[in-house]
């Protein structure tokens, strides 16, 4: 390339030879992936909105969302895309939910949280906010008198609030896209919590599955012995919403504009059968649990999820957990034991294969999953989005033996036979996304340098698939 794509300094980011950016997506796609995109009926404007969230849109022209022309990112809002604010359309824990304590999940948290404000608070937060100062992103219809009382109401009924007597940050809410229910748009609430992120120190390192641990991994040996690839995998609804923290974490997380009072008066005039607020405990209202948007949130999920399954497994097993830049588990029918376990923030999976002779509900992937699932009901947790067979879904990547995709008809276990090769890969969806964003980015001649973050980032997330692929950026940024 003659000239970078990317400056360094300023709001924005000059990219003026958009036709090298886009032979080299063309080369990847030819090269690499060999498979035509799904049509998701977005331009790539449309696109490119969707991976970084764009909400002002003043980048963008008049009617250049979507191929049909509407002022949305598409004629149907995809997952993960800024949405606005429905309360009724929030989907949160159900009526009566208990928190489930972090503490009493993981050592490793219970330790941490039992010395928080030596170990989390940051104690220069002054002198961080007074270099970089952060204005958040409210949804003003979440601001409006009635809609706010009403997201308090859901947000008590469902057990994410606690009293507190005094508000050191207040929250800034928005939503994303969560699914599709028929016609009804389902909403995952977010906080932007990048001022109160300034409050704590960078959390520790914790160990995730990601792409790169999962694309390292060899089934070759067990197969050559007749073994039979096998996977499962679940998530667990609402886990960030679920994990109950210490009540002095409340007055991090201040809602806005509803007092103790005003909520239990509200709740009492509806005839609310639950547990009701107690202006005694603290006139103000805060989240008691893990704050998607706070920085702390990820490291407390992972170890918290990481404890439960570790807890589940057979003694001596911890080194089958698979950790991103780890040594991946031996997988071989060798020792009889050909398995290894995954965990992402609020998903898990077992993958693995059974013995010839054998059939997958005989084999230890299956075992080994349904321990760890009856684990997490006993907390009182639950679990869904489960998938079991020789391909699933999960993290944003297929998993499986992917070769026999496409073919028509049921896939038999002659067809599978013929078709050894276990391959990971992006979904379609998210290939698409992000093929149709990135060329969208590099039509312009201006953009904010966090979007060019955004799609860096994603395209490295999915790059760690094919390690060497990351040479691109070589090309892209000298």
């Amino acid at each position: 390339m003659e000239r970078s794509v990317f400056q360094e300094g300023g709001s924005s980011s000059s990219s003026s030879c958009p036709e090298s950016g886009l032979r080299i997506i063309e080369d990847l796609r030819d090269q690499h992936l060999r498979r035509p995109l799904m049509d998701l009926g977005l331009s790539h404007a449309g696109a490119l909105v969707r991976l970084v969230g764009e909400t002002k849109y003043k980048w963008f022209a008049p009617g250049e969302f979507s191929r049909r022309g509407a002022k949305t990112t598409s004629s149907v809002p995809l997952r993960g895309e800024m949405w606005p604010a429905v309360v009724a359309d929030i989907d949160l824990p159900p009526e009566g939910n208990v928190p489930v304590s972090a503490g009493r999940m993981a050592r490793r948290v219970r330790e941490t949280l039992e010395k928080w404000e030596a170990v989390m608070l940051n104690p220069d937060v002054d002198e961080e906010r007074r270099r970089n100062p952060v204005e958040a992103y409210d949804d003003p219809a979440l601001l409006l008198p009635d809609a706010a009382l009403l997201l308090a109401k859901r947000l008590w009924k469902a057990g994410m609030l606690v009293e507190t007597k005094v508000v050191h940050d207040y929250m800034s809410l928005f939503t994303v896209v969560k699914k599709l229910e028929g016609s009804r748009i389902l909403l995952r609430l977010i906080i932007d919590n990048r001022r109160g992120n300034q409050r704590w120190r960078v959390p520790p390192w914790c160990g995730l599955a990601g792409p790169s641990a999962l694309s390292s991994l060899s089934f070759r040996a067990g197969m050559e012995q007749g073994g039979t690839f096998d996977a499962a995998c679940g998530d667990l609804p609402h886990f960030f919403y679920t994990l109950g923290l210490p009540r002095e974490f409340a007055s991090f997380f201040g809602l806005k504009g509803i007092e103790t009072g005003m909520l239990r008066k509200a709740l009492l005039e509806e005839g609310w059968g639950g547990v009701l607020p107690d202006p005694p405990l603290g006139e103000h209202l805060g989240l008691g649990v893990a704050a998607m948007g706070w920085s702390w949130a990820v490291w407390i999920a992972q170890n918290c999820l990481l404890g439960v399954v570790s807890s589940a497994l057979p003694p001596g097993s911890l080194g089958r957990v698979l950790i991103q830049g780890g040594k991946a588990p031996r997988l071989d029918l060798s020792e009889g034991e050909c398995w290894l376990v995954w965990v992402y923030v609020d998903d898990f999976g077992v993958l693995g294969m059974f013995g010839p002779g054998m059939s997958a509900k005989d084999g230890r992937v299956r075992f080994i999953y349904f321990s760890i699932r009856r684990r997490f009901i006993s907390l009182g947790f639950k679990v869904h989005k489960e998938e079991m067979g020789p391909v699933i879904t999960a993290l944003g990547l297929k998993i499986g033996h992917l070769d026999e995709e496409g073919m028509k008809g049921p896939i038999t276990s002659e067809m599978i036979a013929g078709l050894r090769r276990v391959l990971v890969r992006p979904t379609d969806e998210k290939r698409a996304v992000l093929e149709l964003g990135t060329a969208g980015l590099l039509e312009r001649e201006d953009v904010p340098i966090a979007w060019l973050m955004s799609i860096c980032g994603t395209w490295v997330y999915y790059m760690l698939l094919r390690r060497p692929i990351l040479s691109v950026f070589n090309e892209i940024y000298r």
